[in-house]
C-alpha cells in the first residue's frame, strides 16, 4: 500500500491489512520535506537519497553526511523522516 503517511491511515492499514507492506508516496514525502525544511540544496540531496539504490550501510553514511552538511541533526521533521525510512 502506498499512501501519504496519514497517521489514521497507517493505523488502519496495520489493523486491516496486517500482512501488507505500507510505503510512503514519494511525491507526498518530498512535498512534506519542502514544507518542513526550507533549504533548497538539502531538498536536492534529500530527493537523491530517497530515490537512490544504496546498501543500508551506504545509505546511513550518505544520510549522516547530508544531515551534517545542512546542520539538521536536531530538526524535528528530519528526525521523524529518518525514523520512517523503512517506509520510503
Amino acid at each position: 500500500m502506498v499512501t501519504d503517511g496519514d497517521l489514521a491511515m497507517r493505523e488502519a492499514i496495520r489493523v486491516v491489512f496486517q500482512n501488507s507492506l505500507h510505503c510512503l508516496c514519494s511525491w507526498h514525502f518530498h512535498q512534506n520535506a519542502r514544507e518542513n525544511v526550507k533549504h533548497s540544496k538539502f531538498l536536492e540531496d534529500f530527493n537523491s537519497l530517497i530515490y537512490a539504490n544504496y546498501t543500508a550501510d551506504k545509505f546511513e553514511i550518505e544520510w549522516k553526511r547530508v544531515v551534517d552538511d545542512y546542520d539538521l541533526s536536531n530538526h524535528k521533521w528530519v528526525k521523524k523522516a529518518y525514523e520512517m525510512k523503512t517506509m520510503w
